[in-house]
């Protein structure tokens, strides 16, 4: 995952925030994946894998604010 972020940095499409963010998700997901283990408990998980094109970067712009207010 790191070497996938740090692409994204390098082409401008992710900042060094978002890495930051990036690593404190693997954190949390890691103590929450320990905690029910311990609690003999099952965590619901979802994932989802995709590849996001826009036509225009105005369109990407757009895009990145509704997610962002979402």
């Amino acid at each position: 995952m790191h070497y996938h972020l740090r692409t994204l940095e390098r082409h401008g499409l992710v900042e060094l925030g978002l890495l930051a963010l990036a690593a404190q998700l693997v954190r949390d997901v890691g103590a929450l994946i320990t905690g029910a283990a311990n609690a003999q408990k099952r965590v619901a998980t979802l994932a989802i894998d995709s590849e996001v094109r826009f036509a225009s970067a105005a369109d990407r712009a757009t895009f990145a604010e509704e997610l962002r207010t979402a």
